[in-house]
């Protein structure tokens, strides 16, 4: 090992012995470096603004002189010198990398630097913009660019800014689409400006844009496209999370990738690490590994075309992705006592005017009460909180929620939320509570947007969710909502609506109506609404991946963290001998036999089939893989070719029964019913038997 590889890096002051050799290196490099009196040198080092790069034996490096401008609260680079001996090696980035360290109070770093300077090409490797240029003073006529690295503190622009983005989906395009989008010259990403994506999407640029920009032959070109890129947000990022994901992201790099190539990999390592919904490119090169990346980073790489015709699938894509959380999320924790500190820190929404000192005392209050409260936390993998709940159980007929929280700024945030928000759910199923309210007075936007998505209320004093469970006849739900606006006179008005709902719907017979409002109050299921149902069938693998928690008990691994967050899933299988299924409707899954798997071969459990897609294999794929199960040669085994279709049927809300209903019952109930089939392919079956089952079982 040399002593390159492990240099020193120092502050040095007046009296330090290697000051003479920091004058004695910048006089080597004066012609590039410029004047700078001799005085100088003494009045930085005094000030501490040099720090010097060493090797093991305290021989000089390279150094990196700096001055701060109060006024300004920034710094600037005034040399950064290396020793010929010791170029090549990182000593410029580690010198850099302590400058960024010793101003991160500061708003950022700036420098001038000679357009015709090798120096140039440097710059942005150590993470700086080219943000400007005005004419040097040079006889030359020389041309001066602005370096500039940010270090991304709030101000009132980008606080407004911030909230501004975050009512949207935020998307990061890259250089080409910039400059299809100034010039104008390509039909497939101008439909990007139609008016009515404005509502939904915000059209962002990383940083990175301004040194493609800076490589433009002429000085117009580039003052027009600064010009031109300022009607674009710049989505900010961390530095640290930017350089973890841009290290992983240099696989894709080729042999030798040119500028161009590392630039079209910092503009998706800074989407990624800005927390964007989506990158836009036409790069063949980035979109051939869009499924790679998308598995490992959640970001959905897409042309202009695919981002406008699937906006719909997307927005949903972006609120969640159980297959991100289901390798972030660890556990589910008792909140303790003494915990409050970290957790006022976090879960704060001072955004709203909540103030510590309320969110505090509302914790030791629900700390303080066990028997009527419980405090839990969703955990990482590192064991950092990244959502919080509160139940009061108090109340048998209701479960209340005083606390509905998750991380700030968290990527996975909208996923979070929907799953804290299906615990909730699941968790008034289980203890057959009635009704459903959230007092938390402080939540996000996007937990009320989920929670709105959820068929949740809001009312004056918190939101409200039905949540009935008997299987029975409609006229049996229309009496309980009679007995619910009586019970709780806030819901008054919404029990009338849903009863009106009802009535009308099964005087028209209308099945697709109520099989809707069935979702209003699931987990009840209306027994006479002639909504279709279906006996589907499954491999025992796919039950273990998708819903069945005890078949999924059975592998090494399990599966269960998968199937907590899996509120929705998706199955493919081939589109021959489908018998017509479609949706929406009812769907028991019947686990084929395997020797392997003990308990397969009988009905495992029901959910909502929410619909029934036809597609080539990549459009499915795309379309569906935040669902997380399905790996790309999982779906194109199924479809033995990217030219053959293949149907996804999504479902939810699935349900276990209570025991497996074995080949033999099953057979004998078919049979009763007049329906012969080996349950080979979807199997059309009455409401009626449909019931019988779930009641056997």
């Amino acid at each position: 090992m040399t002593t390159f590889d492990t240099p020193k890096i120092s502050k040095v002051d007046c009296s330090s012995p290697l000051l003479p050799y920091v004058k004695t290196l910048w006089r080597s490099h004066a012609n590039t470096l410029g004047f700078f009196p001799d005085g100088a040198f003494e009045t930085y080092a005094e000030k501490k603004l040099i720090l010097v790069a060493t090797d093991s034996s305290d021989n000089l490096l390279g150094y990196l002189l700096y001055r701060v401008t109060p006024s300004r609260n920034d710094a600037s680079i005034v040399h950064l010198c290396i020793d010929k001996s010791a170029r090549g090696k990182g000593i410029a980035s580690k010198l850099v990398k302590e400058l960024f360290i010793s101003t991160k109070s500061l708003r950022g770093v700036g420098l001038k630097c000679r357009r015709d300077f090798d120096a140039n090409k440097l710059w942005p490797k150590l993470g700086f913009v080219a943000v400007s240029e005005n004419a040097g003073r040079s006889t030359t006529g020389s041309t001066l660019t602005r370096w500039w690295y940010d270090h991304n503190h709030p101000n009132l622009f980008s606080i407004a800014q911030d909230a501004d983005l975050d009512k949207k989906r935020k998307v990061i395009i890259d250089a080409n689409i910039f400059y299809d989008l100034k010039n104008e010259n390509n039909e497939e990403t101008m439909a990007l400006t139609a008016d009515w994506l404005d509502d939904c999407i915000a059209i962002c640029i990383s940083d990175e844009l301004l040194n493609e920009i800076n490589r433009a032959s002429t000085s117009q070109e580039r003052e027009a496209c600064r010009a031109f890129s300022t009607q674009f947000p710049t989505l900010k990022c961390d530095p640290t999370i930017f350089d973890e994901t841009f290290g992983a992201l240099k696989k894709y790099l080729p042999a030798n990738p040119s500028e161009q190539d590392r630039s079209d990999l910092i503009h998706l390592a800074k989407a990624i690490a800005g927390n964007a919904d989506f990158f836009v490119t036409r790069d063949d090169a980035i979109l051939d590994k869009c499924n790679e990346v998308y598995e490992e980073f959640g970001i959905p790489i897409l042309r202009p075309s695919d981002l406008i015709t699937e906006i719909d699938t997307l927005y949903r894509e972006s609120e969640y992705q159980p297959a991100r959380l289901a390798g972030t999320l660890y556990a589910i924790s008792r909140v303790q006592s003494q915990s409050e500190g970290i957790l006022v820190g976090l879960f704060q929404n001072d955004v709203e005017g909540e103030k510590q000192s309320n969110l505090k005392e509302n914790l030791r209050k629900l700390l303080s009460t066990p028997h009527n409260t419980e405090c839990y936390m969703a955990l990482d993998q590192q064991n950092n909180p990244i959502g919080l709940i509160a139940f009061n159980i108090k109340s048998n007929g209701i479960l209340k929620i005083e606390l509905l929280r998750v991380l700030k700024k968290h990527s996975l945030a909208s996923t979070i939320v929907r799953f804290l928000i299906g615990q909730i759910i699941k968790r008034a199923s289980k203890e057959k509570r009635d009704l459903i309210q959230v007092t938390d007075k402080f939540m996000d936007s996007k937990t009320n947007e989920a929670l709105a998505e959820d068929h949740f209320i809001s009312l004056n004093d918190g939101w409200y969710k039905i949540s009935l469970h008997e299987h029975a006849p409609c006229s049996n739900f229309i009496d309980r909502l009679a007995n619910l606006r009586q019970e709780y006179a806030n819901l008054k008005e919404y029990c009338e609506n849903i009863q009106s709902t009802l009535i009308n719907a099964k005087n028209l017979n209308d099945a697709n109506a109520l099989w809707k409002v069935e979702a209003l109050f699931s987990p009840g299921l209306i027994s006479d609404s002639e909504i279709p149902c279906y006996i589907v069938p499954i491999k025992p693998y796919w039950a273990q991946q998708l819903f069945d928690e005890k078949l999924a008990g059975q592998d090494l691994f399990g599966a269960k963290i998968n199937l907590a967050l899996n509120r929705e899933a998706i199955y493919y299988r081939s589109i021959k001998n489908s018998f017509g299924i479609s949706a929406p409707a009812r769907i028991i899954w019947y686990v084929s036999q395997h020797n392997k798997f003990h308990g397969s071969g009988g009905l495992r459990a029901y959910s909502r089939l929410e619909d029934v897609i036809l597609g080539y294999p990549k459009q499915l794929f795309r379309q569906f893989r935040r669902l997380g199960i399905y790996e790309w040669k999982d779906v194109i085994y199924t479809a033995k070719s990217e030219d053959n279709q293949l149907m996804a049927i999504r479902f939810s809300n699935t349900t276990m029964l209570e025991k497996s209903l074995e080949w033999d019952k099953l057979m004998s109930l078919l049979t009763n019913a007049g329906i012969n089939t080996q349950l080979q392919c979807p199997c059309p079956i009455p409401e009626s038997l449909f019931f019988s089952i779930i009641s056997e079982s």
